[in-house]
């Protein structure tokens, strides 16, 4: 079975980027600029009020080249959320 990474790409002008954890996750969304409770807008994207239209976040789990495998669970998007309040 393949090792599964979180990975994330915060809007149109950033690139797929691979995490192990949602600590990291949480940290580097805070530093791209989101703010507030990220909201699913579809299968692997969220957004924020940074974050909108086209312009959202890709928030899922993939292999190894950033395929979606999964998205996150209801709990693992909760859990982003509140990382994402405390690196604030």
């Amino acid at each position: 079975m393949p090792n599964l990474k979180l990975w994330v790409r915060a809007g149109d002008g950033d690139s797929y980027n691979g995490f192990d954890g949602f600590h990291e996750v949480a940290d580097y969304l805070s530093e791209m600029g989101a703010t507030n409770s990220l909201e699913r807008c579809n299968k692997y994207g969220v957004t924020s009020p940074e974050f909108q239209g086209r312009n959202y976040v890709s928030l899922f789990w993939g292999d190894d080249d950033a395929q979606p495998t999964r998205s996150l669970t209801t709990g693992e998007h909760k859990e982003v959320n509140r990382l994402l309040h405390s690196a604030q």
